[in-house]
């Protein structure tokens, strides 16, 4: 990619990168559980925490996809800021059980504001054409950013201290909120309209989700989506027992981590070469190679799981790029897109009940091994429904 084309639509993409690059400074992030554990708060209420966020995200997500129809994409995403600004804020005070499940409450509400609608507002500001391209520039501001507060986690944690590493979280956070007062308003969302009712916008909405989930197109999208989502739980929580069941010492995933970090900035070059062939060809291709390289993670026993620890999460990442695209092309295909924001509330609403499950699976799993087969068998199912189901 050229220096031009980087900076290409300067004006209405920076703001998006800034917001991208601090909004992923979380300088705790190696030691996230102890943000809680310090506090006094135990294993199992940590575990408590989590299913109050995750029960919390399954009930908001829909409302807050309809208001974000309603209010418009960019205020939605200056609230998720707002709301996330707060959490950091309550990290750094600390306290108890209960200020650390306000803290969940309001990061759920959160993540339901930002939920598609990054996505729905990229579509929509800069096309089709350039969608792929700047979320994948924005993506690689995030991936550089969540490296360098890596690197930095150990001398500021080792001379400063955890209040230094919420401060400094604290402080890229409310960087990342000013900056998204400065993103540009998509076009369509800034004419006119006359407002309907509440009962109209209540028919309205029952009518909508009715739409979706009889759509056999939206159907089959949402499910390989839904399953998709586990991929995230396979890296941020099972690399280190893999590391573990290896013999390999934890302090690996560090290394791991700054590793798959690195490559993961290689997407945007992968991008515009994928966008070459058909999505169905290259969806069934990163689903298979998903399923591969998650079967590599069960067989390995030894340093040969390095190998499927570093791709993974670029080909997960991939695959999620170009499903968002697949999405919101559907979403026209379908003249959706005055409700793009809700349609893509409703199709999340599936990776969120199967997060649940897995985190459910996994508790219960006497040999968490076992959840990289599972998962590397549902990816095959993925790339055979997608070369069987998916429409170009």
């Amino acid at each position: 990619m050229s220096f031009k084309d980087f900076f290409s639509h300067k004006k209405a993409t920076m703001p998006l990168y800034i917001v991208s690059f601090f909004d992923s400074l979380v300088f705790f992030a190696p030691v996230a559980l102890l943000v809680r554990t310090r506090c006094g708060i135990t294993l199992s209420q940590f575990f408590y925490l989590q299913v109050i966020s995750s029960l919390c995200v399954f009930a908001l997500e829909i409302p807050c996809g309809v208001l974000t129809d309603k209010i418009g994409y960019k205020k939605s995403l200056i609230l998720a800021q707002l709301l996330l600004t707060t959490v950091r804020l309550l990290f750094f005070i600390g306290g108890n059980f209960y200020l650390f499940a306000l803290a969940s409450v309001i990061e759920a509400t959160s993540i339901c504001f930002e939920s598609g609608t990054t996505e729905a507002y990229y579509y929509t500001l800069f096309g089709e054409e350039k969608y792929l391209k700047v979320s994948s520039i924005a993506s690689s501001f995030a991936t550089a950013s969540f490296i360098i507060s890596t690197l930095l986690f150990v001398p500021i944690n080792a001379f400063l201290g955890m209040n230094y590493l919420l401060l400094f979280t604290l402080f890229s956070h409310i960087i990342a909120l000013i900056a998204s007062f400065f993103q540009a308003q998509p076009v369509s969302q800034t004419q006119g309209v006359s407002q309907p009712t509440h009962a109209q916008e209540k028919q309205n909405t029952k009518k909508l989700i009715k739409k979706i989930v009889t759509n056999p197109a939206l159907i089959a999208i949402f499910f390989v989506s839904s399953f998709l989502s586990l991929g995230v739980y396979i890296v941020n929580f099972f690399f280190i027992i893999k590391l573990e069941e290896c013999g390999i010492n934890e302090n690996a995933i560090s290394a791991v981590i700054l590793g798959y970090s690195a490559i993961e900035l290689l997407s945007p070059l992968i991008v515009p070469r994928l966008e070459k062939r058909s999505e169905k060809a290259a969806l069934t291709a990163l689903f298979a190679l998903n399923a591969l390289l998650t079967f590599a993670l069960y067989k390995s026993t030894n340093y040969a799981v390095f190998a499927p620890m570093l791709l993974l999460p670029l080909m997960l990442g991939l695959t999620r790029s170009l499903l968002s695209k697949a999405q919101n092309k559907l979403i026209d295909a379908l003249e959706l897109g005055e409700n793009r924001a809700t349609v893509l509330s409703v199709l999340n609403q599936g990776a969120n009940l199967c997060d649940v499950v897995f985190l459910f699976l996994a508790s219960a799993a006497a040999n968490v091994n076992m959840l990289f087969l599972g998962t590397a068998i549902l990816f095959l199912l993925l790339a055979i429904l997608t070369a069987l189901r998916y429409n170009k």
